[in-house]
């Protein structure tokens, strides 16, 4: 059977992966799949660890800047 039409292509490769996966394991491949997605969301600016993680940032650019600026320099 050839599909014609992009909406009988949809359903034709539908029933196709429905046969491949049981439900279950289908289920349990989405959760794992919003799980990873979840994990790879950047922490938000206004939460604890986005506060900690700004603070760090700013301290090691404030400990940059302290390294490049001439201290204590013979004029």
């Amino acid at each position: 059977m050839e599909p014609t039409d992009d909406a009988e292509l949809k359903r034709f490769e539908e029933r196709k992966r429905d046969a491949m996966v049981d439900p279950a394991e289908r289920w349990r491949l989405l959760q794992e799949m919003i799980a990873w997605a979840d994990s790879q969301r950047p922490v938000p600016r206004n939460s604890p660890a986005g506060a900690r993680a700004a603070e760090r940032a700013q301290l090691a650019r404030m400990e940059e800047d302290d390294d490049k600026s001439p201290q204590d320099a013979e004029i």
